[in-house]
């Protein structure tokens, strides 16, 4: 399986974009296998996120590179928005990696990964596909 890797593309440079322009966003990601944060994203703390495998079965790797140190809460939601899952982990400047198991309780099917900031600010948003 190779890695799955996605851009933060959540704002844009006059702020928050809309639901429209994100799920845009969503669908034009899909089609892409790496990328980092663009330049007007600049003020963004989060420049890389590396999820894998894709689609999961027991466990996901997650690697996130920052330009701070930060508190992030991980949220996993099922298609009813349902959390199912929730992480708490303090990242630091640079690369950051991190393994979440015992994921095999889930169910198989489409599920919604949330990075937050501890204020609940949604930082990145993506679908996962557990087998």
């Amino acid at each position: 399986m190779k890695p799955f890797s996605r851009t933060l593309e959540g704002f844009a440079q006059n702020g928050p974009v809309t639901l429209h322009q994100q799920l845009r966003r969503i669908l034009r990601l899909d089609q892409q296998n790496s990328w980092t944060a663009r330049r007007e994203e600049a003020g963004s703390m989060i420049t890389k996120i590396v999820i894998r495998p894709e689609p999961f079965e027991t466990y996901i790797a997650l690697e996130i590179t920052c330009v701070q140190s930060k508190h992030l809460i991980i949220r996993i939601s099922d298609g009813q928005d349902r959390i199912v899952k929730m992480f708490s982990w303090f990242v630091v400047k640079g690369a950051n990696v991190t393994t979440f198991n015992e994921m095999d309780s889930l169910t198989g099917g489409n599920y919604c990964l949330d990075i937050m900031d501890l204020e609940g600010e949604i930082l990145f948003s993506t679908e996962l596909v557990k087998q």
